[in-house]
């Protein structure tokens, strides 16, 4: 018989047995299809080179040393500078900073809040990335005294101005000031992040005071490494060159400068753990659809054996016996790996909608690698299905087989045992599945329950930027935001409105470091690093946040540049352990503040301590942007429209960003959580249904096979309910050695979640308790039915059918 003939047969055969084909390709398609999806994440996220050019060159630099405990910091604007001038390790160092701006005209009438960055000229030379239409900067574009130029997204240019090569010259107003557009970038470039829409040069977005700071680490700095040049030797160099600007400009040493690849600062090493599990978690999903295909072709043999026994009598060489059963386990993987495949397409899509916090997640698609991949499986899954089927056919004893009939042709205990051993090992990787989407549930749960230092409910929040070109004085922007706050007030509906530089959980921050006026300098290689933000008074009553001592800023130190501070309890505990730190004096921005008042502490990330944190009045800082709070009645989304239009009838041409109630911002907050928390309980489920089915089979199977025993048994005077004893037995004795099983792999693989987890222990006792009993519960599910169903048995029948 050809291979030919062989295929032609195993298709009749799979024809003529539709239930078992259908379950397998369902089974099947959706394990290939899952894993096809991941492994079109893991490749575009983790494998494939950054799309720029010679990314193995690309590193990020951090500032080291400046807080006892931190791994880094962003660099200061001045040291960047200095990094630039006497560094010989790189062919280039670039900085770059997220900023945002009012963009009208074009097209579109309305104003646009939009999102961009500014940079150093060589930003883009460092890539290695040219413009795809016009140019990029060069260094005479970043000078204060240069003409204002932008260079836009594709995305932009296409929206703004349709696509438009001849929209290079021309000019766009961008916070009421005009900018010579000349370059766009191409489609695939998103630096540094997909919402950026432009950039700017940086000395000319950036006042010429903010530029020559060594203490506001704001700017994220990155550098292409010059050839035969590791990573070790550019840190050792760094590290030198920061220690003497540090012992210069401060006095202090034992600073130093941190040097990572480019790649592994875009995923961080958690999300980049937690992108593995999943990939591992729907392994684990396609090995268990792969032991439910090979119970269910182990069944479909057993009843083939007389069938096996009369081709090997007439001269069937066991070879081909077994190329049978792989052939129809290959046709049956390679079926599902094509419903996989598009069922893969339809996935990836909707995991690109969902992973709104996933970096590179707009290089997420199928390709050809994907497909490979996909075949890969199938050719895997086949081979892993049909094995065990063809070796019990190979093994076949021919005069035992031959005078098989009736209920015995069903099998051999040795056969069930079998089925019971693969249905054990679904259970134990069901179980460890469990076990790390309950643990991760858990921990999520207790993220969303932490105390974040102020109340978040009926808070509504929105980001509102003031042109400088319209607003050119503090005192200008000043009387905007009072004149805002007195007409959000006095919307029906909201309770309090305040204004703050930074929102607190919002992951937006910058550090600055703190002299404390009359104590003495902080050791070397340390600094006094806090969160400097600013605000009105109302802001603390809005945010709920405890005044624990002193007072809040007065309305008058509000519109003036006042000399007072709020500090946080975290501040006070840190750097006055020992003594009352109203009245003290302390120092930065180049400014001393007179400490008036201690609030309670706040977080600036849901999984983060509390740091220390100071307030100064609003008007102290810039005050050409600002995040307007407020908290409502009811519903705080229903303020928003009402809201949007009071700033409007204040200014028309100013554009409100980022309107969000506080809940959606946390939730924001936690986007990569619950993307892998979603994701990993998805897999978790479909293994549960899966070992649940394949459970339910084998003791159907078994079930079957007793039928003469149970009618012997019944005729000699047993009770239905030991019958229905002896099947649960059966069927719970796999699901504790599983649960067994699992419960030791959980225990082996505790340190790889241990990163994922907020103050959850891996081996939590209640996780793993609520898990066991859930499957133990799913087994007497999978189990009742067919042990009822030997109820029904007619001893006397299944006697004449012995």
């Amino acid at each position: 018989m050809t291979l030919w003939q062989d295929i032609r047969y195993s298709l009749r055969s799979l024809h003529q047995n539709p239930a078992l084909t259908t379950t397998c390709f369902v089974v099947l398609a959706l394990g290939i299809g899952a894993n096809t999806t991941i492994f079109t994440a893991v490749k575009a996220v983790l494998l494939d080179p950054l799309p720029y050019r010679d990314p193995g060159r690309l590193v990020a630099l951090y500032e080291a040393g400046v807080v006892k405990g931190d791994v880094h910091d962003e660099p200061a604007p001045a040291n960047f500078y200095d990094w630039q001038r006497q560094s010989r390790s790189f062919q280039e160092i670039a900085a770059y900073g997220g900023t945002n701006a009012n963009l009208s005209g074009g097209f579109d009438s309305l104003p646009e809040h939009i999102e961009g960055v500014f940079c150093s000229w060589n930003l883009f030379r460092t890539l290695g990335i040219p413009a795809s239409v016009g140019r990029v900067f060069v260094s005479s574009d970043d000078t204060p005294q240069a003409a204002r130029t932008i260079i836009l997204s594709d995305s932009l240019w296409k929206r703004r101005f349709e696509g438009d090569p001849k929209a290079i010259g021309r000019t766009l107003r961008l916070d009421a000031q005009l900018y010579t557009i000349i370059g766009v970038m191409p489609r695939s470039f998103a630096f540094p992040f997909s919402t950026t829409q432009f950039w700017l040069p940086m000395q000319m977005a950036l006042p010429l005071a903010e530029l020559q700071t060594r203490g506001d680490h704001r700017l994220s700095v990155i550098g292409r490494l010059k050839p035969r040049i590791s990573i070790q030797q550019a840190a050792t160099e760094m590290t030198a060159i920061q220690s003497r600007i540090a012992h210069e400009y401060s006095g202090q040493t034992g600073s130093s400068v941190e040097v990572h690849t480019l790649e592994s600062q875009i995923v961080d090493q958690t999300l980049r753990r937690s992108i593995y599990v999943l990939w591992a978690a729907v392994g684990c999903v396609l090995l268990i659809a792969c032991v439910n295909v090979a119970n269910l072709l182990l069944t479909r043999s057993t009843a083939r054996r007389r069938e096996m026994a009369i081709r090997i009598a007439l001269g069937a060489a066991k070879g081909r016996i077994i190329r049978l059963f792989l052939l129809e386990s290959l046709i049956l993987s390679l079926a599902g790996a094509t419903a996989g495949i598009l069922l893969a397409e339809w996935l990836a899509r909707a995991l690109v909608k969902i992973s709104t916090a996933l970096p590179r997640a707009s290089e997420i698609q199928l390709n050809w690698t994907t497909l490979l991949f996909a075949a890969g499986l199938a050719l895997l899954a086949g081979i892993a299905a049909g094995a065990l089927p063809a070796a019990s056919a190979s093994g076949l004893d021919l005069n035992q087989a031959m005078h098989e009939t009736g209920r015995a042709t069903l099998g051999s205990v040795r056969r069930t045992w079998y089925r019971s051993g693969l249905v054990s090992g679904e259970i134990a990787l069901s179980f460890l599945l469990l076990i790390g989407a309950g643990l991760l549930l858990k921990s999520f749960v207790l993220l969303q329950t932490v105390d974040l230092g102020f109340n978040p409910s009926h808070l509504l929040t929105m980001r509102i930027t003031l042109p400088i070109a319209q607003y050119p004085t503090d005192a200008k922007a000043a009387v905007f935001f009072e004149q805002l706050l007195a007409r959000v007030r006095a919307v029906p509906g909201v309770q309090s409105a305040g204004l703050v530089s930074w929102l607190p959980v919002a992951g937006q921050y910058m550090n600055t470091d703190l002299e404390i006026i009359g104590q003495p300098a902080p050791p070397r290689g340390e600094l006094n690093v806090v969160i400097p933000r600013t605000a009105d008074p109302g802001y603390f009553h809005v945010m709920g946040i405890p005044l624990e001592r002193g007072r809040v800023f007065e309305p008058q130190e509000r519109l003036e540049k006042a000399d007072k501070a709020i500090v946080s309890s975290s501040l006070v505990r840190k750097y006055f352990p020992n003594e009352d730190p109203i009245g003290k004096y302390v120092s930065f921005w180049d400014r001393r503040w007179q400490i008036i008042g201690i609030a309670g502490d706040i977080r600036k990330n849901l999984d983060e301590l509390p740091e220390p944190t100071i307030y100064v009045p609003i008007s102290s800082g810039e005050l050409n942007f600002a995040a307007l709070t407020l908290r409502a009645n009811g519903d705080p989304l229903k303020l928003a429209i009402p809201i949007e239009r009071e700033i409007a009838r204040l200014d028309p041409n100013l554009a409100v960003s980022d309107v969000l109630t506080m809940g959606q911002l946390i939730s924001k907050r936690t986007a990569n959580q619950q993307f892998t928390l979603v994701l990993l309980m998805s897999f978790a489920g479909l293994a549960v249904l899966l070992a649940a089915v394949g459970l339910y089979g084998v003791i159907s199977y078994a079930t079957a096979q007793r039928t003469s025993e149970f009618g012997v048994r019944l005729a000699l005077g047993a009770q239905p309910q030991d019958l229905i004893q002896s099947v649960l037995r059966q069927g719970l004795t796999p699901a504790l050695i599983g649960i067994s099983v699992g419960s030791l792999a959980a225990v082996a693989v505790r340190r790889v979640m241990q990163s994922m987890l907020f103050e959850v222990k891996p081996l939590d006792a209640a996780v793993f308790a609520s898990v066991g009993c859930g499957l133990l519960l799913v087994s007497f599910a999978a189990s009742i039915v067919p042990a009822l169903r030997t109820t029904a048995i007619d001893p006397a029948q299944a006697l004449r059918t012995e």
